[in-house]
């Protein structure tokens, strides 16, 4: 895509590229969503705090493929020491 503009009354041509930067293994939030069985709102807002590994392209919020899988087998071991920790100090 080319954009022209005028600079000091001369026609100067920039040439902007719009392709997207290789993304590697990100997917779309739906998409990772599904992955985890979460829904899609969730999964922006741990994007948003940092939770799960997500890179921004444009406007669109891509996830790192295994994060959102990591983040749940994470959860469930920690609610498993908590429930053990919780059995221990009601003996």
């Amino acid at each position: 895509m080319i954009f022209n503009y005028l600079v000091n009354t001369r026609l100067t041509f920039v040439t902007i590229s719009t392709r997207m930067p290789d993304m590697g293994q990100y997917i779309p939030t739906s998409e990772a969503a599904e992955l985890a069985g979460l829904t899609a709102d969730y999964v922006r807002d741990l994007c948003r705090e940092g939770r799960i590994k997500s890179q921004k392209f444009g406007h669109v919020v891509m996830v790192d493929k295994d994060s959102p899988v990591q983040h749940i087998e994470s959860v469930k071991k920690w609610r498993e020491e908590r429930s053990r920790e919780a059995e221990t100090a009601t003996k």
